[in-house]
Parts: C-alpha cells; structure tokens; sequence
C-alpha cells in the first residue's frame, strides 16, 4: 500500500511524495534525502526548507518552560548551599564527565 503526500504550489504543479507502509525510518529519510538532491526549483526547495524549520522552531519552543519566580529562587539557594559545603566541581572534572554523554 502506498501513502501520499500532495504538496501544493500556487500557480503550479502539485507535487507527490510517495512511500511504501513497509518501508522503515531510515529507508524513508534516505529516500527523502535523494528527493532532495534532486530537487532542481528553487521556490520547490525554498517551501519544502521554510516548513522544515518552521517545525523545528516550534517544537524547540514547546519543549521550553518557563521558571516561575520561585523556582528561580529555590535553584539559586541550592546552588549557594552547594557552593558553602564544597559540593563543586572543577572544569576538568566536568569535562572528564561529559565525555561520557
């Protein structure tokens, strides 16, 4: 069974993005990948570019909360605390850490 993607243009031809049910992730961005490539209208790949980063530019911002007040002041005075007993890091020793990451 395939799946399609109808893509409008004003004023032009409609463009179809096929995919087969069957086919698995990595399979689908590689094609997408391909199509890409091969894209040779600008306004083509300009609508296709502005609506990739406008996607991601929405999800970065839903996944952002913002600190009440409070929160800010309880995370400031743990760190202090932190910081009074000891309890810190140098940089090395962070950088040592996050390699792991």
């Amino acid at each position: 069974m395939n799946l399609g993607l109808k893509i409008r243009f004003p004023g032009r031809k409609s463009l179809y993005l096929y995919k087969k049910k069957v086919m698995d992730l990595q399979s689908r961005k590689l094609n997408l990948i391909g199509y890409l490539i091969d894209i040779q209208d600008e306004l083509v790949f300009s609508r296709i570019e502005s609506q990739i980063l406008s996607n991601r530019e929405q999800n970065s911002r839903q996944n952002l909360k913002q600190f009440t007040q409070e929160e800010l002041v309880n995370r400031a005075e743990e760190a202090t605390r932190e910081y009074l007993t000891g309890k810190t890091k140098t940089q090395d020793q962070l950088e040592s850490e996050s390699k792991g990451w």
